[in-house]
């Protein structure tokens, strides 16, 4: 679902001169995003009900002295669950975003450090970065975001903007989803079935 967040994003053409994205495409994308809170809504929570099945499955067989279930199911299905409503809120954001003109420049414009940002992102999670060259380590280092040190080095008295706040939040909650994601997968992986 992030990915999909992401490729709508980057969908938004540029103006060629301005470097700004076109506004009624960024409408269109924005509609699209709007759209996708309810399937990511829909299709997460199927997953979820079938995990929680899946885990209460486990506990009954449990009682049984040759089958023990790994207690740190119970708690990597909550995570789940709450990531579910965090994903959720990723396209409404986004959407918001696209709505402003002000606040889509700032993520999309052509010299943007966010569509940059963006766009090491999109690239990242495509390929997975676990199965890339580069290894966890490097994906720790790269988690901070560069937007904030350009945006930070800015900050007048007043602070950040309305619209430099969202556009933060937005690149971090998908650098934060990109992590658990990646965390999900390592602790699964470990979680024994029986034993």
């Amino acid at each position: 679902a992030t990915t999909d967040i992401l490729r709508i994003l980057l969908s938004c053409p540029l103006i060629p001169d301005s470097g700004d994205p076109i506004h009624d495409f960024c409408m269109e994308a924005a509609d699209d995003l709007r759209q996708l809170v309810g399937r990511i809504q829909g299709h997460s929570s199927k997953m979820q009900e079938l995990a929680v099945d899946f885990e209460k499955d486990a506990a009954r067989l449990q009682k049984m002295p040759r089958f023990q279930v790994d207690p740190r199911l119970k708690v990597e299905t909550a995570k789940v669950t709450r990531d579910i409503h965090i994903t959720a809120f990723l396209p409404r954001l986004t959407s918001d975003i696209l709505s402003d003109e002000k606040k889509r420049s700032i993520l999309l414009g052509r010299e943007s450090d966010a569509r940059k940002e963006l766009e090491a992102l999109l690239e990242e999670m495509e390929e997975g970065v676990y199965g890339s060259v580069r290894g966890k380590k490097d994906m720790d280092t790269e988690s901070h975001s560069t937007i904030t040190a350009s945006l930070l080095s800015n900050v007048s008295s007043e602070g950040l903007s309305e619209a430099e706040t969202d556009v933060e939040l937005l690149l971090r909650a998908i650098r934060w989803l990109r992590d658990e994601m990646y965390q999900h997968e390592e602790t699964l992986d470990t979680i024994k079935w029986g034993f």
